[in-house]
């Protein structure tokens, strides 16, 4: 898989979807904010797959929610969006830092052991 116009990289066999739509929007919003995360392609790549499962997420609570009888569905979902929410906020900030220079000690793998990501 190569890139995408605005070379952002490529993650999914079609980019015209919803879920694509989703990704391209999510990953040219972090370059435009942190145009030095470009260097860390996986990182963006995978901001861009976890805002794609936080938006399916949200479609779900919101069937979950129509259906009232479903109060543990809606729980679980809940928990897996504050979880995802979690991680983005967390590659958010790493990218940030990778982009501002101010990097933290041991890179990723110390953001991971911390909880941080």
């Amino acid at each position: 898989m190569g890139r995408l116009k605005g070379k952002i990289p490529r993650s999914m066999k079609d980019h015209r979807t919803r879920a694509g739509r989703t990704y391209g929007e999510a990953v040219r919003g972090i370059l435009e904010r942190y145009p030095q995360a470009k260097t860390a392609r996986v990182l963006v790549k995978q901001y861009g797959l976890i805002a794609c499962e936080l938006e399916a997420l949200s479609m779900q609570i919101e069937v979950a929610r129509e259906k009232l009888n479903r109060p543990l569905d809606l729980r679980r979902l809940k928990r897996e969006q504050r979880v995802l929410r979690g991680q983005l906020l967390g590659l958010e900030r790493y990218l940030a830092e990778l982009s501002s220079g101010a990097r933290s000690d041991g890179g990723l793998s110390a953001l991971m052991t911390q909880g941080r990501l």
